[in-house]
């Protein structure tokens, strides 16, 4: 709720923001061009008297350059421009008879500058003392420009060192004098052209500014051209009589295109002695200052605009977040920290509103959660400990079924358990007389004798790394080398098969012991599991028959071992000689019966 609030208040602000940034520009804007127009129209009517009178008629000649009238004009238009950085171009014009001339162009520059001009390209180059500033297309550059022309690259550059406008490399211009300026072709072929065609180029102003027009061959060779008049259209010529005829003042209401780029500008009529219209004052203002000064407009009413709803605007997100978002946010923060589980929280408001109710009924709903959730928390614990013993207790019990490694495999719903084992020693032991034994005692007493031998058993196999694998009635089988391999089970086999004879010798009430009668054969088995009820691990095999025919087949009391195992520990164990015996399903085979350990010396 919080941000969208904040994004639609940010919305509404920055619209409204940009509404009354535009709308103070927009004002600002005309308010400022109005008065900014209406100075420099002050100033042209100001040049018009000062440049007046009958003066201005004795000077408006060409040939009369020389006249005091026209050099005290010319200076007094150099010092205005200069004076006024805002202006462009200041001029004044004059209706000779055939045509309309500038008589004064008071071009603000502020070193001597040379105009080249040509219809695709214009090229200002202002003369410093050590480089040369080019300007073409609105673009400044240091004593170098380049421009394509008709595909080819044309280069214009200044050479400080021997004052030479180059074009392409070539001399094109020398500079004579910087003060008044003055500038000749290598063949003096402009200075001619000066002299003889000056009524049909733009006036010279000495020590300010000089125009050449060039043109620019399909080769990119530089040709300098006669001059053309400053003002040959006819409607040029009706339009500038009507202006002078009309004997008014002007001001732009828009841009104007010019030679160089849009600007507006102001006229003031110059007149006689007797009030009659004879001339123009035209100030030019390029567009390039004009939104200079629209660019700073623009900014102060930005800043006017941010003054003005950014105070309010802060005044009431002081008091929406003091009263409305700050107790939402305590709300919201409250309602995160219990549903991540602490149910201590508790919202903490003192609005005396609509907000408190909302959290006073939050919280007494969160002691109810907690009130539940501790009671839920209990009774898990319990079913989890008792879930938990119950596991433990049912993993025991596979485990005694089963050996861990099965056991953890069958736990992975593995389906099919079975294995092969190339090397493997299996040991079949029976109680002899046990049937007799069991006829004189009571169940207790058998199941009792029976269960304190097999955990004496099953001990041994746990202590010499052996896997029980079965008992059925008195007999009890167990392996080694499976289900983990090992190398020296035959070993260990041996031992067990020694131990257990040790711990059958218990003496009867009839002066007689009971014994047991071992077999044991080595060799490759196969177990798995077998059932899905009441399953076992069992063993399968040539190995597993072979072991139980020598434990039928043997004395009584005795151990008695095939060849095989014989020939893997007759090294660690003492043994009988060998001895044919008939062995079921095998015919006459060499037995041997297990004494003990070798003694070592």
């Amino acid at each position: 709720m919080r941000k969208r609030i904040l994004i639609l208040l940010t919305v509404s602000l920055t619209v409204l923001f940009a509404i009354l940034t535009v709308s103070l520009y927009r004002f600002g804007s005309r308010w400022f061009l109005a008065s900014y127009l209406e100075q420099k129209l002050v100033l042209a009517r100001s040049i018009s008297l000062a440049v007046g009178g009958d003066g201005f008629l004795r000077a408006r000649s060409y040939a009369d350059t020389n006249r005091p009238e026209y050099q005290e004009r010319i200076e007094y238009l150099h010092e205005v421009a200069l004076t006024d950085p805002d202006i462009t171009y200041l001029y004044t014009v004059a209706d000779l008879d055939d045509e309309i001339v500038y008589l004064h162009d008071g071009m603000r520059v502020r070193s001597p500058t040379i105009w080249l001009e040509h219809e695709s390209f214009s090229t200002v180059i202002e003369l410093g003392e050590d480089e040369a500033t080019l300007t073409m297309f609105q673009q400044t550059h240091r004593n170098s420009v380049s421009f394509d022309h008709l595909g080819k690259e044309i280069t214009i550059s200044y050479d400080p060192a021997r004052s030479f406008i180059q074009v392409n490399g070539q001399d094109f211009l020398r500079i004579v004098s910087r003060q008044p300026l003055h500038v000749v072709t290598p063949s003096g072929e402009l200075k001619a052209r000066l002299d003889e065609e000056s009524r049909y180029t733009r006036e010279t102003l000495p020590g300010r500014a000089v125009s050449v027009d060039i043109y620019i061959g399909e080769k990119g060779e530089p040709t300098i051209l006669p001059g053309e008049p400053v003002v040959d259209d006819e409607d040029f010529l009706k339009l500038y009589r009507s202006l002078i005829e009309s004997n008014e003042s002007f001001l732009s209401d828009r841009y104007v295109e010019g030679n160089y780029g849009t600007y507006m500008g102001v006229m003031a009529p110059i007149q006689d002695s007797e009030g009659n219209p004879i001339g123009l004052t035209i100030i030019e203002v390029y567009d390039t200052r004009i939104e200079q000064f629209k660019r700073l407009i623009l900014l102060a009413a930005g800043v006017a605009a941010l003054l003005g709803i950014g105070v309010p605007a802060v005044l009431i997100l002081w008091v929406l977040n003091r009263q409305v978002l700050s107790p939402v946010r305590q709300l919201y923060e409250t309602v995160n920290l219990v549903e991540a589980g602490d149910y201590s929280q508790r919202a903490k408001l003192k609005t005396g509103d609509e907000l408190q109710s909302l959290s006073d009924g939050m919280n007494h709903m969160i002691e109810a959660i907690e009130n539940h959730t501790r009671d839920l928390e209990h009774q898990v614990a319990e079913r989890t400990r008792d879930l938990q013993s119950a596991r433990d207790r049912a993993e025991h019990l596979l485990l005694n079924i089963l050996p861990e490694p099965i056991a953890e495999r069958l736990k992975e719903n593995e389906e099919i358990i079975v294995d092969r084992f190339e090397d493997s020693s299996v040991l079949f032991a029976d109680i002899v007389g046990f049937t007799s034994f069991s006829a004189n005692r009571s169940p207790d007493e058998v199941v009792e004798m029976l269960n304190g031998l097999f955990s004496r058993f099953d001990a041994l196999s746990a202590e010499l790394g052996l896997e029980k694998i079965k008992t059925i009635g008195d007999a009890y089988m167990v392996a080694g080398g499976l289900p983990v391999p090992s190398r020296d089970h035959p070993e260990k086999i041996a031992r067990m098969a020694l131990k257990m004879q040790e711990y059958v010798s218990i003496q009867l009430h009839d002066g007689k012991a009971l014994q047991t009668r071992i077999g044991i054969h080595c060799g490759p088995v196969i177990a798995g599991v077998i059932g899905t009820k009441k399953f076992i691990y069992d063993l399968w095999g040539d190995t597993v028959n072979t072991a139980s025919r020598m434990e039928s087949s043997g004395r009584d009391g005795s151990i008695q071992v095939s060849e095989t195992f014989y020939n893997r520990t007759k090294d660690k164990f003492r043994f009988s000689e060998a001895r044919q015996v008939n062995v079921k399903g095998k015919g006459m085979l060499n037995c041997y019966e297990l004494l003990g350990e070798q003694i070592r010396d």
